[in-house]
């Protein structure tokens, strides 16, 4: 006889199309009114005690309106690169970071931060030692590749258009983006930090497939820009 409710949300499709799923109500037993009716029965007299079980209707907590209200109907942008799958813990160490960021829900004007979203990069956390860079030296650390996760995430976050509130560079040249175009990120330290500037919800999704990460964010498609990333060199590192 119960019926849990179900909340309306989106499903968002292998073309980047985004599908609404309607609410469903549901339904549970209305204790209250039985009650009553076995106290207006015993209170009557003796009697073969027959009381029916009342229904009530059960509202989801998000409705298919709540969820049009987001937003979300399509890609703002999107950004992939690649890395060596046979790094196993740097591969590792991306996915760990990816998983972090996939499904992330960003209402208007709210600020995300890299290094709140994906938590410290520890034995804990389940991160394994891979080379970082280390004043303009590669060393093993714990969470090596994890740069690469937030540095595909400050490009997509430049392509959609959303602003930055806080990002650095290596102190070396990095080789998964162009030139002018990482972000690096220690726990704790040195973040990447950015707005949604649009008035609609946005929705990341952070796929890994074999030697590609990609980071995808979606939102309303009305406040989809088109960006063109430009950079220009300031130093020259002799080999």
């Amino acid at each position: 006889l119960i019926v849990a409710p179900r909340d309306a949300g989106f499903i968002v499709h292998p073309d980047d199309r985004v599908e609404i799923v309607p609410h469903v109500e549901g339904l549970d037993i209305d204790i209250g009114r039985i009650y009553r009716e076995i106290r207006n029965e015993l209170r009557d007299g003796p009697s073969t005690l027959r009381v029916p079980v009342y229904l009530v209707p059960v509202p989801p907590r998000h409705t298919i309106e709540d969820v049009r209200a987001m937003g979300i109907n399509g890609l703002l942008a999107s950004y992939t690169t690649t890395f060596d799958p046979t790094l196993v813990n740097r591969a590792y160490n991306i996915s760990v970071a990816a998983a972090a960021l996939d499904g992330l829900l960003v209402a208007p004007g709210h600020e995300v931060s890299f290094n709140e979203i994906v938590g410290p990069r520890s034995q804990e956390a389940g991160y394994k030692d891979a080379p970082v860079i280390l004043n303009e030296n590669l060393v093993p650390g714990l969470g090596g590749g994890v740069c690469q996760v937030s540095s595909t995430l400050y490009n997509a976050v430049l392509l959609a258009n959303l602003k930055v509130t806080e990002r650095a560079n290596h102190s070396l040249p990095v080789a998964y983006v162009p030139l002018g175009r990482d972000a690096t990120v220690v726990y704790g330290a040195v973040d990447l930090k950015f707005v949604n500037t649009t008035p609609s919800y946005i929705y990341l999704k952070a796929p890994v497939r074999g030697s590609r990460i990609t980071i995808k964010i979606y939102g309303n498609t009305l406040y989809k820009r088109r960006v063109e990333i430009r950079t220009k060199t300031v130093k020259i590192f002799e080999p």
